[in-house]
């Protein structure tokens, strides 16, 4: 198994875990977590990486590792958002929420027309396209990051430390 692909599934459990968590809390706050991650993933990933196989390329691997910790973070999010809408009264909040807009704006549209399967569809969208969003961060801080690390290492080789 490659350096980066041990790197994005370690990453990957951690960016899972985080995720879920913050899917379930504060779900718009996990694009700044999927920095953190992709960062470690994208450093872990040139700091693993055998030398010996020929040359390598830190901005791929890194951005390798920073995808497949990306899937974690994805599947954290919508599994996250999902138990939030179902079993913690996420469904509730937004039929409340729906109800209070029209009221506001005058309309005269009732809450027994909305459907929840719009609800849902509208939670599932919104998961995954910050689980996207994640996926994409992760590749792009982990390419970033591997690249800064390589080249420093590439200068420096006597002080890896591996």
């Amino acid at each position: 198994m490659s350096a980066a692909t041990r790197s994005g599934l370690l990453f990957g459990i951690f960016a899972f875990f985080s995720n879920l968590g913050l899917g379930i809390l504060l779900a718009f706050c996990t694009p700044l977590c999927g920095i953190v991650w992709g960062i470690g993933a994208g450093i872990a990933a040139v700091a693993w990486s055998d030398e010996s196989r020929g040359p390598v390329s830190p901005a791929r691997d890194g951005a390798i590792a920073g995808a497949i910790a990306g899937i974690g973070a994805l599947l954290g999010v919508v599994i996250g958002m999902f138990v939030l809408f179902a079993l913690l009264g996420g469904q509730q909040a937004a039929t409340q929420a729906a109800d209070d807009l029209y009221d506001q704006f005058g309309l005269d549209m009732p809450m027994a027309e909305i459907n929840s399967s719009l609800q849902w569809f509208s939670v599932s969208v919104v998961a995954c396209c910050l689980g996207l969003l994640n996926v994409a961060i992760l590749a792009g801080a982990g390419a970033l990051s591997a690249t800064i690390y390589g080249s420093g290492r590439a200068e420096n080789p006597a002080s890896d430390g591996a």
